[in-house]
């Protein structure tokens, strides 16, 4: 199967292109983006908009190449730039403190989190025939965490094993 087959037929979309409050590109992990079709926050993996379905039906949008004209640096910059400007709008100034940086990070990681859930519910619901599904890495987290670590013996009893075979 050729990698042509895989996406949805469309020329490669620039990141550079969307709004920088439309995208999220850490430095580590997977890029979040808002589908340009479905208007919903979707992720980006190996270069491609993950397949998803709002609604119950496959987004014209899923599979979509992805140019990565951008370093996380860069997006960082236009980003900071475009909410410098909407706080310029507003009269009183913000003052940010690390704390408060933290927490707004968290509160985005949230929001991303609640809409994907959101998304899961609708499409369950829609198809309560489907089991929820969970990307592999979510799948990985979950059985690490059942795993019982392996007793290792102690170092004595270890010589003393060897020592008596």
């Amino acid at each position: 199967m050729s990698s042509a087959s895989r996406t949805n037929g469309r020329p490669a979309l620039a990141i550079s292109t969307l709004p920088p409050l439309d995208l999220d590109l850490p430095a580590t992990g997977s890029a979040w983006l808002v589908c340009p079709d479905c208007r919903n926050w979707v992720e980006a993996v190996r270069g491609l908009v993950t397949t998803h379905k709002p609604g119950g039906r496959r987004c014209a949008g899923s599979a979509q190449r992805l140019a990565l004209d951008l370093t996380p640096a860069q997006h960082a910059s236009r980003r900071v730039a475009v909410r410098a400007q909407l706080h310029a709008r507003s009269s009183a100034p913000v003052v940010r403190t690390g704390r408060a940086a933290l927490a707004g990070t968290a509160r985005q990681a949230t929001r991303r989190l609640v809409v994907k859930v959101d998304q899961d519910l609708a499409e369950t619901a829609a198809r309560p025939s489907l089991k929820a599904r969970t990307s592999m890495a979510a799948a990985f987290e979950d059985a690490w965490l059942k795993v019982k670590p392996v007793p290792v013996p102690a170092p004595v009893q270890r010589i003393a094993a060897r020592a008596a075979a």
